[in-house]
Formats: C-alpha cells, sequence, structure tokens
C-alpha cells in the first residue's frame, strides 16, 4: 500500500505540477518587490516556466502512464494559484481587474463545488474540456499583453481584461451545462450530497 501511495504521488508531472506551486508563489514577491531591477523580464521567465511545465505536465503524464488522481487535482490547483495570484497583483491598475478576479473567484468556487458533488457521486474526475482550455489561453494572452505593454491606455486595458471576463463566464456557463447534465444522468444534486 505505502509504495502505491508514493508510486502515485511521487511522479514527475507530480513533481512538475509541485515546481508551478512555487512559481506561483513567486508572482507576487516579484511584482511587489519595491527595488527589484528586471521585474518584467523576471514575471515573463515565471510564466512562461510555468506555462511549459505545465504543458510537460499533462504530456508525460499521458505519455508514460504517469495520470494519477492527485495530479488531476494538483494541477489545476496550481493553475489557479497562478491566475488568481497575477490578477491580484493586476489590482491596482484597473478596475475592471477587479472585476475579473471577483468573477474569477466566483468561477472557480462555483466549479469546484459542482466538481466535487460529481466526484462525489460518479468516483472520477472529469478534467478539463476544450472551453476551459480556451480560456486559460485566452487569459494568459491578456496577461501577457498588461505585462509587456504596461503604458497601454486604460480603455486598452479594461478591453482586454472584459474579454478575459467573457471568456470566464463563457467557460462557467458551458461547464456549468455539462455539470448539470452529468449530475442528471446520476440522479445527484450538489445541495443533496
Amino acid at each position: 500500500m505505502n509504495s502505491f501511495i508514493k508510486k502515485e504521488i511521487v511522479t514527475i508531472p507530480n513533481l512538475l505540477s509541485l515546481f508551478r506551486l512555487v512559481l506561483a508563489c513567486a508572482i507576487p514577491v516579484i511584482c511587489y518587490h519595491p527595488s527589484m531591477e528586471r521585474k518584467i523580464e523576471t514575471l515573463l521567465v515565471v510564466i512562461g516556466l510555468s506555462c511549459v511545465t505545465d504543458v510537460l505536465d499533462g504530456k508525460i503524464a499521458r505519455r508514460f502512464h504517469m495520470v494519477s488522481e492527485v495530479g488531476k487535482i494538483l494541477d489545476p490547483i496550481a493553475d489557479k494559484l497562478t491566475q488568481g495570484l497575477l490578477l491580484i497583483c493586476l489590482l491596482p491598475k484597473t478596475w475592471a481587474a477587479k472585476a475579473v478576479l471577483t468573477l474569477f473567484f466566483v468561477k472557480e468556487t462555483v466549479l469546484s463545488l459542482f466538481g466535487w458533488a460529481i466526484v462525489r457521486r460518479t468516483r472520477r474526475n472529469e478534467g478539463a474540456k476544450w472551453y476551459g482550455k480556451m480560456n486559460t489561453v485566452i487569459f494568459y494572452i491578456v496577461i501577457l499583453m498588461l505585462i509587456v505593454f504596461p503604458d497601454m491606455p486604460l480603455a486598452w486595458t479594461n478591453g482586454l481584461l472584459v474579454l478575459c471576463g467573457g471568456s470566464m463566464t463563457a467557460a462557467l456557463a458551458l461547464y456549468l451545462r455539462q455539470y448539470r447534465q452529468i449530475l442528471k444522468t446520476t440522479n445527484a444534486h450538489p445541495l443533496n450530497e
């Protein structure tokens, strides 16, 4: 039993996800360090490493049959922590960042509750869908544009953040539709669990 647990937890994909958690924690340190030189470049390297290790952990897990339930939980936690901390760092920039951050927390809370109800009922994790991945791509494109072009006109900044918020809303709606179908076909309701 102990070797099974170790084999399930200590895998290259899970170690890459743990590395992404460390990278995520570096984001506010970089953003709020008062005298850090080359702050933008450092932040871009951290985000780049995070994105590369995110892609690698999934590819390695599937290619070498290292997909684990731990990894299915650890990977999205690393993703969401990274995204949430990036949004928090953008808060002073504009009202739209505050709105997107609020939407982000609502989306992730609602989807976590429904996801938990589905896992309890079906004993399996559905994983990310194409619309969730598309939302992530749009999120990172917007964030990178805001980092690379910090003096972008406020109207453009707000427009990009509204695009990001629209993408989050669409992903939330599509996931809720999917989760509702799953719960309906399994005769489950998240509030009854």
